[in-house]
C-alpha cells in the first residue's frame, strides 16, 4: 500500500507540471514505498510476551523491535543508548547506558527484576498502557485519506511540496478513471490543508464518480463532512453534514467492495467508531452512540480508556422509550461505574470532556443522590492529580474551631458564581436580586464571580451593585491540565472567600471541574439546578434549600443530597424575585408588548410556516392545555397524563415546546413524538408543537391558554412563576425532590391548593375541570392568582433575611477548614 500510494503522488506531481527538487529526488521516494511497513506477525507474537528485554550496547537513531513491543503493550526494558529514550518515551524501565559491560550487566539485571517484581503494580500496567498509547499515536502507519498515523504525515509534506494550483487536474492526461481519481484526491487533499474545506469536498464528490470504490476517497470525503459546521445540511431530506459524514465513514470498515480494504481494529475502525460516538451523542442519538461506543469498547487497537470505558459507563440519553429501557439505562450506569471505581488507578483518559455529565437521569424517577455521588466520586478519582485539590493557603484544623463573629469591620466574604449572570436567564431571575439585596448589608462582601458561557455584555456586567468587585473568569479549554482552568482556581483562591456558593451545575463540565476542588473554608450549592452537585461534604459543605420546597421530613429531605442540607424558613417567600412583566410588557424582551394578542392573532406569529397547527390553536371550541417545558423533561407519566386529558377533554389540544429547528435536537423531537404516539390514549393529531418562542409571546401563549401544565417529575420554577404573572393556574403534581416541588411551594405562598394534585388521575381531573369550566370562573380564577402571586411572591424583602441568618449561622459555626492567617476564637 505504502509504494502505490507514494507513487500515487509522485505521479500527480508530473502531471501538475510537479516541483523541480521534488521531481529530481522522485527516484529517494521510489524507494521509500519499497519498505514494509510494521510487522502484523511480530506484533501478535509480542502480545504473548510480558516484557521485551532489549540490553541494547549501539547508538542507535531509532528501534522498530522496541517500537513493535510498545505497541503490543509489552513492557521494553532497555538502555539509554542512543536515540532508545526518544524513542520509547520517558519511563521506569530505561536504565544508565555504561560502557563497562559487567556494569552493564549489573545495571540491565536490576532494572530487569525490578520490572518483573512490579509487573503486576497499578502504575506498571497503566505505564504499559501509556507506552502502547505513545507507540500507536506516534508510530503508526495510519491509511490512505485518513486524519492519523504516517501517512497523513506523509501526504502533508509531500503536498505542501507541489506548487500552487487551482485548477482541476486534466483527465485527458492519466490513463484511466482510477488514476484520475487518485489525482482528483491529491488535489482536494491539497484544498483541504489550505483551509479550502466546502473546495476539498466537491473535489473528493467529484472524484468518487471516476473511481466509487476507492476507500481512501471515501474516507476523505467523510472526514471532510464530518468537521463541517454543524448546521449544514445536504439534500432533500435536510441532513446535517457531519450526519451524512459519519455514515459514510461507517459504510467504509470491512466493506471488501472498496480497495484497499479498511480493516477492523485498525486505527481506522477505531477512530470512525470513536468519531461516531460524539457525533451521535451531541446529535441526540442513543441507539447509534451506544453501538458505536460498544465497537470502540471492543477494539484491540491500542487506545485509552476515554471513549471505551469513561463515555461508555457515563453515557445517559434523554427520553428513554419505555419504562423498561430507563430501568435498564439505570442499571448500566451504575454497573459500568461500578466495574469502572475499582481499576481508576489503571484507567488512562486526559480528555475530560469526554465524561458525559449526566444529568438526563435529573427527569427520571429517581433519588439522584446515588447516581451524582458515583458519577463525581469516578470523576474525581480519575483526575485526582488535577482536579481534586486543595487551596495551599487553606488548612485543615482536623479539630473543628470557630472563626471570629461577622462584623462591619470584618464583614463575612461570600463569592457567587454562575454561569447565567444575565438578565434575561432564570438562574439571575432566581438569586440575582437576593444578591442584590446581600450586597446592601455592612456584614457581607457579596462579590459575583463570571464564568463566560457567553461573551461578556457590558449589560451583564452591571447587574452586580458593586461591578468594581466582579471576578470575571476565563472560558476553560478541554484539557484537564488546561491554564485557563489553573488561573481560574487561583483567582478565585486569591479573593480568600469565606463562602464560595455555586448556583448552577450540571449544565457543563465547568462548574464541576471548579467544584470538586476546596477552594474556600466553605462552598455551597444550591438549586440552579435542582438536584445534588454529588460532591462529597468534605469539599461541598452545603446544599442551601427552601422549606417550602422540601419535604417536611428533614431526614427523607436530607437523603437526596451528598452535601449537608440546609433549609431556610418556609415563610415568607425566600427569595426576592422581580417581575418578568410589567403591565402587559416583557422586561426580558426589551419591554415587547403581548396583552394584545389573542388565540386569532399569536398563532400565526408562533408558527408561521404551519397554517394547520395555527388554526387548531385559532379554533375558539378547542381547550387549550399548554406545557412550557423542554418536552426531554417528560417522564412516561406526563405521557400518560396527556392521554387522560384527551380522553376526558374532546375538545382538548395539548400544546407542547417543538425542539427542532436547534441544529443537535431535531432527533429529541422524534423520539418524544415517537413516544407519544406509542403512548396508549395518546392522539398526536390533537398536539400542537410550537417553536421556541420570544419571551413576550411566551407570555402571550400563557394568557391564551386554558390551563398551564407542568411538566412531570422535573416541573417549572420560573414557568411557573411567569405563568401566574398573567394568571394562569399550573396543574402541579409534586414528587420527591425540590425540581419536582417548586409550584406547589409557591401555591402554598398564596395559600392556594386547588391545582396541587395527589397523583396522576387526580391531575387529569383537575386539568380538565379547569378548562371546561366558564370563562367568568376562569377570569376570577386569573385575578385571584395574579393578585396572589403578586403579594406573596415577588419583592419580599423579608425573604432575603433568612439568607443572611443562614450566612452568619455557618460563618460561626465550628469548622476544620480555615485560611492561615484567618483569626479563630
Amino acid at each position: 500500500m505504502g509504494k502505490k500510494f507514494i507513487w500515487m503522488y509522485i505521479r500527480a506531481l508530473k502531471c501538475t507540471g510537479g516541483n523541480t527538487e521534488m521531481n529530481r529526488t522522485s527516484h529517494y521516494l521510489m524507494f521509500a514505498a519499497t519498505i514494509p511497513g510494521p510487522n502484523g506477525e511480530v506484533r501478535e507474537a509480542l502480545k504473548r510476551s510480558h516484557i521485551f528485554a532489549y540490553p541494547s550496547i549501539w547508538p542507535e537513531t531509532s528501534c522498530i523491535a522496541a517500537i513493535e513491543a510498545m505497541s503490543a503493550g509489552v513492557t521494553v526494558v532497555t538502555s539509554q543508548s542512543g536515540a532508545l529514550p526518544e524513542t520509547i518515551g520517558s519511563n521506569d524501565f530505561i536504565y544508565p547506558m555504561n560502557q563497562d559491560m559487567k556494569q552493564h550487566s549489573t545495571l540491565f539485571t536490576r532494572a530487569l527484576t525490578f520490572t518483573i517484581e512490579n509487573y503486576w503494580r497499578p502504575e506498571s500496567i497503566k505505564k504499559r498502557r501509556q507506552m502502547a498509547l505513545m507507540a500507536a499515536n506516534r508510530y503508526d502507519w495510519g491509511f490512505p485519506g485518513w486524519a492519523e498515523g504516517r501517512i497523513e504525515q506523509w501526504i502533508t509534506i509531500l503536498t505542501m511540496r507541489m506548487n500552487e494550483f487551482d485548477t482541476p487536474p486534466d483527465r485527458s492526461r492519466h490513463d484511466s478513471d482510477e488514476q484520475y481519481a487518485e489525482a482528483l484526491f491529491v488535489s482536494g487533499k491539497r484544498q483541504e490543508l489550505r483551509g479550502n474545506s466546502d473546495r476539498a469536498r466537491q473535489i473528493y464528490e467529484n472524484a468518487l464518480t471516476f473511481n466509487p470504490k476507492s476507500s481512501l476517497i471515501t474516507l476523505a470525503l467523510g472526514m471532510v463532512e464530518v468537521n463541517s459546521p454543524i448546521n449544514t445540511r445536504v439534500g432533500p431530506e435536510k441532513i446535517a453534514l457531519p450526519t451524512q459524514g459519519i455514515v459514510r465513514l461507517i459504510s467504509t470498515v470491512s466493506n471488501t467492495e472498496l480497495e484497499p480494504v479498511v480493516k477492523t481494529d485498525s486505527i481506522v475502525q477505531y477512530g470512525i467508531d470513536m468519531r461516531a460516538a460524539f457525533w451521535y451523542k451531541q446529535a441526540y442519538y442513543p441507539d447509534e452512540t451506544n453501538r458505536a461506543l460498544e465497537s470502540v469498547h471492543a477494539s484491540n487497537y491500542p487506545h485509552d480508556d476515554c471513549f471505551s470505558e469513561i463515555l461508555r459507563a457515563t453515557y445517559v440519553p434523554h427520553i428513554p422509550m419505555n419504562v423498561e429501557e430507563a430501568n435498564g439505562i439505570v442499571a448500566n450506569f451504575h454497573k459500568k461505574i461500578d466495574e469502572l471505581i475499582p481499576r481508576v488507578d489503571e484507567l488512562v483518559c486526559e480528555r475530560i470532556m469526554v465524561f458525559h455529565m449526566a444529568f438526563e437521569l435529573a427527569y427520571y424517577d429517581l433519588d439522584f443522590r446515588d447516581e451524582m455521588s458515583k458519577w463525581v466520586q469516578l470523576y474525581m478519582k480519575v483526575f485526582s492529580s488535577t482536579l481534586a485539590l486543595t487551596a495551599p493557603s487553606l488548612r485543615n484544623a482536623r479539630i473543628p474551631k470557630q472563626r471570629k463573629p461577622v462584623t462591619e469591620d470584618k464583614p463575612m466574604r461570600i463569592g457567587f458564581i454562575s454561569t447565567f449572570f444575565t438578565r434575561e436567564s432564570s438562574i439571575w431571575g432566581n438569586f440575582g436580586r437576593t444578591i442584590n439585596m446581600l450586597q446592601k448589608n455592612p456584614l457581607f462582601e457579596a462579590e459575583m464571580i463570571y464564568y463566560p458561557r457567553t461573551p461578556l455584555t457590558e449589560t451583564s456586567a452591571g447587574l452586580s451593585m458593586k461591578p468594581h468587585t466582579n471576578l470575571y473568569l476565563q472560558k476553560f479549554g478541554a484539557g484537564v491540565q488546561d491554564p485557563g482552568l489553573h488561573k481560574a482556581r487561583t483567582d478565585i483562591v486569591n479573593r480568600k472567600y469565606d463562602v464560595l456558593v455555586y448556583l448552577d451545575m450540571w449544565m457543563s463540565d465547568d462548574m464541576h471541574r471548579l467544584a470538586v476542588a476546596k477552594l474556600a473554608p466553605i462552598q455551597a450549592y444550591t438549586h440552579g439546578h435542582p438536584i445534588t452537585s454529588g460532591i462529597p461534604k468534605d469539599v461541598m459543605d452545603y446544599f442551601i434549600s427552601w422549606g417550602a420546597a422540601e419535604q417536611s421530613d428533614r431526614e427523607v429531605a436530607q437523603s437526596y443530597y451528598t452535601e449537608e442540607l440546609l433549609v431556610l424558613p418556609e415563610h415568607p417567600t425566600w427569595e426576592y424575585f422581580e417581575p418578568r412583566t410589567q403591565n402587559g410588557h416583557s422586561v426580558i424582551n426589551n419591554g415587547a408588548k403581548f396583552s394584545h394578542f389573542t388565540r386569532d392573532t399569536l398563532p400565526d406569529l408562533v408558527l408561521p410556516e404551519d397554517k394547520i397547527a395555527a388554526n387548531k390553536i385559532k379554533d375558539s371550541n378547542s381547550n387549550i392545555y399548554f406545557c412550557a417545558q423542554a418536552p426531554f423533561k417528560f417522564h412516561f407519566t406526563f405521557d400518560s397524563i396527556i392521554a387522560g386529558i384527551q380522553e376526558h377533554d374532546k375538545k382538548a389540544l395539548i400544546v407542547l415546546v417543538d425542539m427542532r429547528g436547534s441544529d443537535t435536537l431535531d432527533n429529541l423531537h422524534t423520539r418524544i413524538s415517537k413516544r407519544l404516539d406509542s403512548t396508549s390514549g395518546v392522539d398526536l393529531d390533537r398536539i400542537v408543537f410550537v417553536p421556541r418562542m420570544k419571551h413576550h409571546h411566551l407570555m402571550a401563549m400563557y394568557s391564551i391558554s386554558d390551563v398551564v401544565m407542568d411538566s412531570v417529575y422535573f416541573g417549572g420554577d420560573t414557568t411557573s412563576r411567569e405563568a401566574f404573572e398573567v394568571g394562569s393556574p399550573v396543574i402541579t403534581l409534586p414528587h420527591k425532590t425540590i425540581g419536582q416541588r417548586w409550584t406547589q411551594a409557591y401555591y402554598r405562598m398564596m395559600g392556594i391548593d386547588d391545582f396541587i394534585a395527589k397523583d396522576s388521575n387526580e391531575y387529569v381531573e383537575i386539568a380538565v375541570k379547569h378548562a371546561t369550566s366558564s370563562s367568568s370562573y376562569k377570569a376570577e380564577t386569573r385575578e385571584r392568582i395574579i393578585k396572589l402571586a403578586y403579594e406573596k411572591l415577588y419583592q419580599i424583602e423579608e425573604g432575603v433575611q433568612g439568607w443572611e441568618d443562614m450566612f452568619l449561622d455557618i460563618a460561626t459555626r465550628p469548622r476544620t477548614w480555615h485560611w492561615q492567617d484567618e483569626k479563630l476564637v
